[in-house]
């Protein structure tokens, strides 16, 4: 896969069998989407994204906040003050999104009416392995669902899908008006989230990360999430330390990528707290 694949295709036909359907045909509430961004590093090429969906999206940040639980919190504390946004997107600050991902997903929200959807990425990029492995588990493995609920923990070798599953998915329903499934797991590659699952579900940390919290807990409220497999998006996280991949290497020192980090006692940045309204153009 390219580092700067897209992977978006258009929605435009009724949704499958995969997909909940808008049974009663009411008229929906205009989308009004805040993302959120807590942000610990400066990744430059992470930045250059950011500044072009902010041409369209609003977007908080929490950035230098290096307690990760609390930087969650302050997002969704400014996200809850602010009633006007009817969805919350949770972006993290190593992960390569564009405007065409989140107007699909946007579009997919329209459509479908999901309380929680995501796009897919890969696992990470430190190896092979986790290029090779996407942030995804299948609503159907039933187990993994099991675990999940009980312990918020999942077998990254036995239940994460991998790349060959991923792409027989996407073959398999390539003839179906989309190719959105329902997942147990999502690991946060552009999670949107509705206000009242915003409200429900107050961030949650364990080893596992923020994200396996948030997704534990929605398996526990009865709160169904899924995945647009057509929105492949790249998760940097670890790409600096791929020592099998010379391209992701030449990449990261090229555009001075580095995922880790840094954090001196001795010199802490100053923690900000940003709200980025979207950029107005002058109509010419």
């Amino acid at each position: 896969m390219s580092l700067m694949s897209q992977g978006v295709t258009a929605a435009v036909a009724p949704p499958t069998v995969s997909a909940p359907t808008n049974q009663n045909n009411k008229q929906q509430q205009p989308i009004n989407l805040l993302i959120i961004n807590p942000s610990p590093r400066k990744i430059k090429v992470f930045e250059v994204k950011l500044k072009l969906l902010n041409q369209k999206y609003d977007i908080f940040r929490e950035r230098f906040n290096f307690e990760e639980l609390k930087a969650y919190e302050t997002c969704r504390d400014f996200f809850l003050e602010h009633t006007e946004y009817t969805h919350m997107a949770i972006l993290p600050d190593d992960l390569l999104v564009d405007v065409a991902h989140v107007d699909k997903l946007v579009e997919d929200l329209r459509l479908y009416d999901y309380d929680v959807l995501s796009g897919i990425s890969n696992f990470a990029l430190t190896t092979k392995g986790f290029l090779n492995h996407m942030t995804a588990i299948d609503y159907k493995n039933y187990g993994a669902v099991d675990q999940l609920a009980k312990t918020g923990r999942f077998d990254y070798f036995k239940q994460v899908m991998t790349r060959d599953q991923y792409d027989k998915i996407k073959k398999d329903m390539a003839n179906k008006p989309n190719r959105i499934i329902r997942v147990a797991l999502s690991n946060f590659p552009f999670t949107i989230a509705k206000r009242h699952v915003v409200e429900k579900i107050p961030f949650g940390h364990n080893l596992m990360g923020v994200d396996t919290v948030f997704f534990q807990s929605c398996i526990n409220k009865g709160i169904a999430t899924y995945a647009d497999l057509d929105v492949e998006l790249v998760h940097l996280k670890g790409i600096e330390k791929n020592h099998e991949m010379q391209a992701s290497i030449l990449f990261a020192f090229d555009r001075n990528v580095s995922t880790e980090i840094s954090y001196i006692m001795s010199n802490p940045p100053r923690k900000e707290e940003i709200f980025l309204p979207k950029i107005q153009t002058v109509a010419e």
